[in-house]
């Protein structure tokens, strides 16, 4: 408390003292956090600093004193720094340098799923402003180990989004089928929410289309958020011209890449995962919304998103078309009907997998500068999903995901700062 006479303060002016004290703290709070807003007995001021914007520590403790970055030495494979001091390796020109550390989600991961959405929701309608697209090249700069190995819900400072660079963040919710056999945020019954991306995986034009995609952030309490991105299927360097961004599945898996663009993305891919063409799912069966752990994950092969109704006309837009049928959705749109199908076996006998729920979005969808610069979703690898399910090695071949030798639990090449945090 404040101790009045000690302060030398009259005790009859003691009560007008703290009245005062009390109020300029309360300024000093609302300048640094502006929203105090309450969930859960707490102000959304107390996540101001622990959503902290990329790593600034190396695998050997040291200070980054400079962005982290990917260089052509290793063909832009690990992300580095300059260090504070002597603290990790000296290079030819006498400054030392350590690799960057991705993999520890900090304080804010501790937060409740609730808070979580209200900061991050906070961010996201800060600026209503769309990015755009960089040159296509830029993804050829930039490690695609991050991608895997970042466990942030942003992006680290320096990065851009080379593909998927625009699009709108909705709110979402979801329940998971009551004959689901899953675990985490897909067993029985279980109520999830979360963020959702819509967009075009490259710019919208007039000769070429769109290829629709889509980021969904499940967000957990006490644990980093799980992660699952999809596609539409467009093999090739010439895939059918697409203008409905509803009008064929999405999944987190396309066929094999092919072609001279769509094979110089594979190759960029390869640094990363022996699979280059799909992204794992294990990560979304380990926790349950609360965050509880789960003893023995199980978790589908493949998930499609098929649209629950909802379509755009079949007519030739730009990117600020596309942009503006997005951001039309109403809340209580219910957005994808959601089908897993279990195994690399059923997937290969044709199955179309069984209904696991339907995504409803729950908050209009926006333009967000936040959403296209810094909010990311992590990227599981297909190794991850091995090494918990041995058995499916038989049962995916390596044409399946365009790889050139056999698939197991082990990923291609990795960084120094890989310690298999997704096992």
């Amino acid at each position: 408390g404040i101790n009045a006479e000690y302060m030398g303060i009259p005790n009859k002016a003691h009560s007008n003292m703290k009245i005062l004290i009390l109020l300029a703290l309360a300024t000093v709070c609302a300048a640094r956090c502006p929203y105090l807003e309450k969930i859960q007995g707490r102000d959304v001021c107390t996540l101001e600093g622990l959503l902290e914007v990329g790593a600034d520590t190396t695998i050997s403790g040291c200070k980054c004193v400079s962005k982290c970055g990917a260089t052509i030495d290793d063909r832009f494979n690990c992300d580095w720094c300059y260090t504070d001091g002597e603290c990790g390796n000296v290079g030819l020109t006498g400054k030392f340098w350590d690799y960057c550390k991705f993999n520890e989600a900090g304080d804010f991961e501790k937060q409740s799923a609730d808070l979580k959405m209200l900061y991050l929701w906070k961010k996201v309608n800060e600026d209503p402003q769309s990015s755009t697209y960089p040159l296509p090249t830029s993804v050829f700069s930039e490690s695609v180990q991050t991608t895997f190995d970042n466990q942030l819900d942003v992006l680290p400072p320096g990065r851009i989004k080379a593909i998927h660079s625009v699009g709108a963040v909705c709110q979402f919710k979801f329940q998971a089928s009551s004959h689901s056999n899953y675990t985490g945020l897909f067993e029985a019954n279980a109520q999830s929410f979360g963020l959702i991306r819509l967009g075009s995986a490259q710019p919208v034009t007039s000769h070429a289309g769109m290829v629709p995609g889509m980021g969904i952030k499940f967000l957990r309490s006490n644990v980093r958020s799980g992660n699952v991105l999809a596609l539409a299927d467009t093999p090739g360097d010439f895939p059918p011209t697409l203008w409905n961004f509803f009008g064929q599945p999405l999944a987190n898996r396309v066929s094999p890449l092919s072609g001279i663009k769509q094979g110089t993305l594979k190759i960029k891919s390869s640094q990363a995962t022996k699979c280059t063409n799909m992204v794992g799912l294990s990560d979304l069966a380990k926790f349950k919304v609360d965050g509880t752990p789960v003893k023995k994950p199980n978790f589908p092969f493949l998930l499609r998103f098929e649209s629950a109704g909802l379509q755009f006309p079949e007519e030739v837009i730009d990117h600020a078309g596309l942009q503006d049928q997005l951001t039309s959705i109403p809340p209580g749109t219910p957005l994808f009907n959601v089908f897993a199908v279990d195994s690399p076996g059923s997937f290969n006998f044709g199955s179309n997998g069984s209904l696991l729920g339907t995504i409803v979005s729950s908050s209009e969808c926006v333009n967000s500068y936040f959403g296209d610069t810094q909010l990311t979703f992590h990227h599981g690898r297909i190794e991850d999903d091995i090494f918990l399910k041995p058995e499916w090695t038989d049962q995916l071949h390596p044409e399946d995901c365009g790889a050139s030798g056999p698939l197991d639990a082990e990923p291609p090449k990795t960084c120094p700062s890989y310690i298999g945090t997704w096992h």
